[in-house]
C-alpha cells in the first residue's frame, strides 16, 4: 500500500493530513510521489495520524517510489 493509499484509507486530504502533522500539503505530495523521504520525526507523526507503524510508512514510501 502506498502513502497515498494509506492517507485515502483514513479519508484525509493532503491538506488535512498536513495540518494534523504540522507540515505543508506540498510536502505530503512529495512524500506520496517519492520526491522526498520523510524524516524519522515526520514518519512517526505520519504513522500516528494514519494509525500504522513507522515501518509501514517507510514500506509505503518505497512502494510509491517503485510504482512511479
Amino acid at each position: 500500500m502506498t502513502l497515498k493509499e494509506l492517507r485515502q484509507k483514513k479519508e484525509f486530504t493532503q491538506t488535512r493530513l498536513a495540518e494534523i502533522i504540522g507540515i505543508s500539503n506540498k510536502t505530503i505530495s512529495h512524500y506520496e510521489t517519492s520526491r522526498a523521504k520523510p524524516s524519522l520525526d515526520v514518519a512517526v507523526k505520519l504513522a500516528k495520524a494514519l494509525e500504522v507503524s513507522v515501518e509501514e510508512i517507510y514500506q509505503a514510501w518505497v512502494e510509491g517510489k517503485n510504482s512511479s
